[in-house]
């Protein structure tokens, strides 16, 4: 059975990023994943529906996370939005888990996964300026899900 990543729109005020871009998603189609997209999701950024090619789209972002294996996104999903995921569902973005305790709780209640990115190569609690422990976290998230980077090659969460 495929796994099932969705896409849906970020409702953060003035978010103009997306957390799946055409390209990304035409490799992860090809690799036999499930793409299923809130229409319109990709147009902040300028990209049709239609250039997701191989997706699946719908109207309906809530019945959509139910479906989600996985969750790609930018800004962290509300607590609520998290709780509709189903369990064992892994959410990939900008969690933010620093400027809202309530969203690890919401993550731990609904028995989700959670791989938070960061913009910087190092943070507080992994005092390393040269980035080895993100790129060491990364690596074994690939490994984790049989990936390898050339599968991927770039995942785009900036403006």
């Amino acid at each position: 059975m495929a796994v099932s990543i969705v896409f849906v729109r970020e409702t953060a005020l003035g978010e103009r990023r997306v957390a799946l871009t055409p390209e990304t998603a035409k490799k992860l189609v090809a690799l036999g994943a499930s793409l299923l997209i809130e229409r319109g999701a990709g147009l902040p950024a300028h990209f049709p529906d239609a250039s997701y090619s191989g997706a699946g789209f719908t109207d309906d972002a809530e019945a959509a996370l139910a479906q989600a294996d996985v969750l790609v996104c930018v800004q962290p999903p509300t607590n609520a939005r998290l709780a509709r995921l189903k369990p064992g569902a892994v959410v990939v973005g900008l969690l933010a888990p620093h400027a809202d305790p309530g969203r690890v709780d919401a993550l731990v209640a609904a028995q989700l996964t959670g791989f938070s990115l960061v913009s910087e190569a190092h943070h507080m609690t992994i005092p390393r300026p040269d980035g080895e422990p993100l790129r060491r976290a990364m690596r074994l998230a690939l490994a984790d899900a049989r990936l390898n980077p050339p599968d991927i090659g770039y995942i785009n969460a900036h403006a």
